[in-house]
């Protein structure tokens, strides 16, 4: 065998052991996101319900309408003004657990997103797609999260907090609703078009869907 050959030879295994350690590393990520999946997706169904109820128990009366999307401090001073020292206490408690909600919500949007990614072939529009999507995902829950320190600033002033705090407490919200639509329908177009062979150009040939089994 000749200098060259062998310079062929050591080449293609070169590129064969690269293929390798890609196909490999892709196989850890996506194993790394499904656990993702698996673990706040239970989280996000405790904590929502957990919210909702201590939010019910503060008495705070407000709706979703007039409070986050409302870009009124009038009213959510009136609100305010309603409720007893007991129910600002829980409703204080139900935005701080919030929080776990918010991170566990930007978990699952970003696993997700990143999981169907990578059945996309690599470098394929496809596969950029769904990277943007996870990190919209993510960026809806930072909105949600800055929202909620606006609206645990107005808490401690209840009937006498700035107006430019219920207006930044609101634009926040709004942006939070944009992004988390616009995550939601990202990943329903990812899941849909993993269905379809020639278009999505998988890596392999069949997706799995178990991601909370």
């Amino acid at each position: 065998m000749n200098v060259h050959s062998l310079k062929m030879v050591r080449k293609m295994n070169w590129n064969k052991s690269e293929k390798i350690n890609n196909e490999n590393l892709n196989d850890v990520r996506k194993r790394l996101m499904k656990r993702m999946i698996q673990i706040s997706l239970p989280i996000i169904l405790i904590t929502a319900t957990l919210v909702i109820l201590v939010l019910e128990l503060s008495g705070y009366p407000g709706t979703l309408d007039d409070t986050q999307l409302g870009f009124s401090a009038e009213i959510i001073r009136t609100h305010f003004a309603m409720m007893t020292s007991e129910g600002m206490t829980l409703f204080i408690l139900g935005n701080l657990l919030d929080y776990v909600f918010i991170i566990s919500y930007g978990c699952f949007f970003y696993s997700s997103a990143r999981y169907l990614s990578w059945n996309y072939q690599k470098g394929s529009i496809s596969q950029k797609m769904g990277k943007l999507i996870a990190w919209i995902g993510v960026l809806s829950a930072l909105s949600d999260s800055i929202e909620n320190i606006f609206l645990l600033s107005m808490t401690a002033n209840p009937v006498g907090f700035p107006n430019w705090l219920a207006i930044a407490h609101s634009t926040f919200a709004l942006l939070k609703f944009i992004l988390m639509y616009l995550t939601i329908g990202g990943l329903v177009f990812s899941l849909v078009l993993n269905k379809i062979p020639l278009t999505s150009k998988r890596i392999n040939n069949k997706i799995p869907t178990d991601f909370v089994k």
